[in-house]
């Protein structure tokens, strides 16, 4: 498979990387921010794998081609959760971990994670145009964006709650 013919999951899996790796490389943190950043990379990719696991099951969406397809649970009709999504939200929350600070600030919190979700529903609007996300049950582009926010709210906190310095 040549680079022109790499999936959209792909592609935003090399975007995730390209960004958490580019601002780790220009802020230089300390030690001890590692160890925060692996945690809240992790929090958040085995939370949204057992929510994209769950959201197959209760049929609100279908993902499609994925190279990665992580299937552990067998779900009838479900290809399992592109893998590279997994990697994605690693990636993700470990750079929530580095940019943001350890204590809660609604003042902050509110306009970045209303942020964090458009964006991300604006990414899930580009894969439903290339036929890898399909919407089903009632799920609408309304309800990623409540979604993202609250997932992202919830990290925050994880973030001032389990990972400070």
């Amino acid at each position: 498979m040549g680079f022109v013919s790499l999936t959209v999951w792909v592609f935003l899996m090399f975007v995730a990387i390209g960004i958490y790796t580019s601002l780790l490389a220009l802020s230089k943190p300390k030690e001890k921010l590692y160890r925060g950043m692996i945690k809240l990379g992790l929090f958040l990719a085995v939370f949204d794998f057992i929510f994209e696991s769950w959201g197959a099951w209760a049929g609100y969406w279908i993902s499609k081609g994925s190279l990665l397809p992580l299937d552990v649970f067998r779900i009838p009709g479900f290809e399992g959760v592109p893998g590279e999504v997994f990697i994605i939200a690693l990636c993700a929350g470990a750079t929530y971990a580095l940019l943001f600070p350890k204590k809660f600030d609604w003042r902050i919190a509110l306009p970045a994670n209303f942020l964090i979700a458009c964006v991300g529903a604006g990414i899930e609007a580009i894969l439903i145009s290339s036929g890898l996300l399909v919407y089903t049950g009632g799920w609408t582009s309304g309800h990623a964006v409540a979604a993202y926010f609250v997932t992202f709210l919830l990290l925050n906190w994880v973030n001032s709650k389990y990972c400070a310095d």
